[in-house]
């Protein structure tokens, strides 16, 4: 973070378009830990058609005390495009007219910017058709997201792709007079894409709504990118006056090398921290003491891993490092279900990693409104079980709140986990369906004109999903990529069933589109395993208003083998148009419509 003291405003280097796992980015903890080590002083949080991350990321940042500004952003689907909202003071419906969009922004007091303009997916219908053009020249944008580091993949090779048009196109706007504020964004899903592409603003203060003046009213901010300054004049002139510190900041900023040497004991875990490249001093952040050495006592200690944050100081500038702990807990909670004695169970297993055998352990269960409580030893490198019957937690459908609580023998917390725990077992018939009723909506209305319900049936060969919707006012005019806008169905398996350590998102997932398109029925895959190809099949039959989609995949694609107990994890949702935009969605579960997060999924169990 740079003050310009003769300027009277800050010199910040910031990120206006990452991802997060609240819709198909990467975990958090990891987005946010990556960000400020890549210098960034601010950044938006702009996940897909929601902003629901954003309180989460602030309160992480705050909670470690670190300066870095979170400004409320949301990647708003539009017709054929992705438009970014930025600084609203509520979510953003997703339309078919970019006029409907920018209006809600403004009204909400955000700023709209055009995404990626001219990316592949969205390039014949926001670029080639100059819908963008038209609506940039025409004011409804508040600015253009000159340089996105993911849309910059499709320049390989070919020069009419990516950034290089949008850069041209920006070009031929100032020569026309006109000088529309500029970002960047990386786009990021995954955290390591962070730090790629960065965007720097001069505001006067360290907040949100300085940043966005500074970048949309006061229009001084400026894209950097492979050597080039693009943006307005008056602001390329102050970066080039002190580009020279910035530069000094980062070059900096790289010397830097944080260790944390780790040992522990029953009762602590001490972290010797090692910097022989740096000569500022090491300040632990947020006391600001100075320390070589830091000891955590092991009831602040969660499983998983924690960061620590350093502030390096010089006379000009200051640089934020973090280092991870890697402080893993002792015990591991993992939980499933399984079949046992012919009986569906839930499988609870707890695994002791480091120490001695936990002796008088107190394992607590709350299944919705009862509460179990044993007392147990945990042996060392074992795992011990627990069995939760049919008979305590419901099955078929039925929203199920489970909290597992493990204490040692002194009553010390040592790991605790809240799940929404959803169960359907599925034979080789499929009269069993299964009703779909949980709205999630983005406006007032209740789509009461849409049902729906799915049932299973597998052979050696295949698993066969059928999902009856009735919808009365069927909309569907997109193909490809987009259809998910328009009524269709999203729909998720896990065959690695990853539901442990706090809801991390599941690495191998397979989700798909499903829809009754213009050009007929299609399957668009979201998401699939990296070198796993996927072709499963659907057809779409139509009575009146009911529309039946049937779903095969083979289980070797799944790498599942169709036995008595095999588990699968699985969700779907039927989005809902109606001629009006991605109005909501009916899902079985959460963890598809708000966030690719396949630990909130259901279970599929064979019978």
């Amino acid at each position: 973070m740079i003050y310009l003291k003769n300027e009277q405003c800050y010199m910040l280097k910031g990120d206006l378009h990452i991802h997060t796992e609240y819709s198909d980015g990467d975990v958090l903890d990891e987005v946010l830990f990556q960000s400020v080590n890549s210098g960034l002083d601010f950044l938006a949080v702009a996940d897909h058609d929601t902003s629901k991350g954003v309180p989460f990321a602030q309160e992480w940042l705050k909670r470690k005390g670190l300066p870095t500004i979170v400004i409320k952003g949301c990647e708003v689907t539009g017709p054929g495009c992705h438009l970014l909202a930025l600084g609203c003071d509520e979510n953003i419906m997703c339309s078919d007219s970019i006029e409907n969009i920018s209006e809600e922004v403004h009204k909400k007091n955000g700023f709209l910017c055009a995404a990626h303009p001219c990316w592949s997916r969205t390039k014949k219908t926001f670029w080639d058709n100059r819908l963008f053009h038209n609506c940039a020249e025409d004011g409804k944008f508040d600015g253009i997201e000159l340089i996105n580091y993911s849309a910059n993949y499709d320049e390989d090779g070919n020069a009419k792709k990516g950034n290089i048009p949008v850069i041209e196109y920006y070009k031929t706007l100032q020569k026309a007079g006109i000088n529309i504020p500029v970002t960047v964004g990386s786009d990021a899903h995954m955290a390591h894409e962070i730090g790629n592409v960065y965007m720097i603003a001069f505001p006067e203060a360290c907040n949100s709504d300085s940043v966005l003046k500074t970048i949309f009213k006061d229009n001084m901010a400026v894209a950097c990118w492979k050597g080039e300054i693009y943006g307005p004049p008056a602001a390329i002139a102050l970066y080039k006056e002190y580009s020279a510190l910035f530069n000094e900041q980062e070059n900096f900023r790289k010397l830097i090398h944080c260790s944390l040497a780790r040992q522990e004991n029953e009762s602590d875990i001490i972290l010797k921290v090692t910097n022989n490249n740096c000569p500022a001093k090491i300040y632990f952040d947020p006391e600001l003491e100075l320390i070589e050495e830091c000891t955590f006592k092991r009831s602040s200690i969660r499983s998983g891993y924690d960061s620590i944050f350093f502030e390096f100081e010089t006379a000009e500038f200051s640089v934020i490092r973090g280092v991870i702990t890697n402080t893993e807990s002792r015990v591991v909670i993992d939980s499933k279900p399984d079949i046992r004695d012919e009986q569906i169970a839930y499988r609870i297993n707890i695994t002791n990693k480091h120490f001695k055998t936990l002796d008088n352990a107190k394992l607590l269960l709350q299944i919705n409104d009862k509460n179990y409580e044993f007392i147990m030893n945990i042996d060392s490198e074992k795992s011990s079980k627990y069995d939760i019957l049919e008979d305590d937690i419901l099955l078929c459908g039925k929203k199920n709140k489970l909290k597992i609580s493990l204490f040692d023998r002194s009553d010390l917390l040592i790991d605790e986990q809240e799940l929404n725990v959803m169960i359907h077992a599925i034979s080789n018939d499929n009269n069993d369906y299964l009703k779909l009723e949980q709205y999630v909506l983005k406006d007032e209305k209740r789509d009461d004109d849409v049902e729906a319900k799915t049932a299973f049936c597998y052979d050696d060969e295949e698993l066969t999903i059928t999902t009856i919707v009735k919808d009365n006012y069927f909309h569907q005019p997109y193909t490809g990529n987009m259809t998910y806008v328009g009524d269709s169905i999203q729909l998720g398996l896990d065959p690695q069933c990853s539901r442990a350590m706090f809801n991390m998102k599941a690495m191998q997932t397979f989700e798909y589109q499903l829809a009754l398109t213009p050009e007929g029925e299609q399957i668009v895959s979201n998401m699939l395993p990296v070198g796993v190809v996927s072709k499963p099949l659907l057809n779409v039959s139509v009575d009146d208003n009911l529309y039946t989609y049937t779903f095969k995949i083979k289980w070797k694609e799944l790498e599942i083998k169709p036995e008595t107990g095999t588990v699968l994890g699985f969700n779907i949702i039927i989005n809902i148009n109606d001629g009006g935009g991605r109005r909501g969605w009916i899902q079985w579960t959460p963890g598809i419509g708000d966030g690719k997060r396949a630990a909130d999924w259901g279970w599929l169990v064979l019978k």
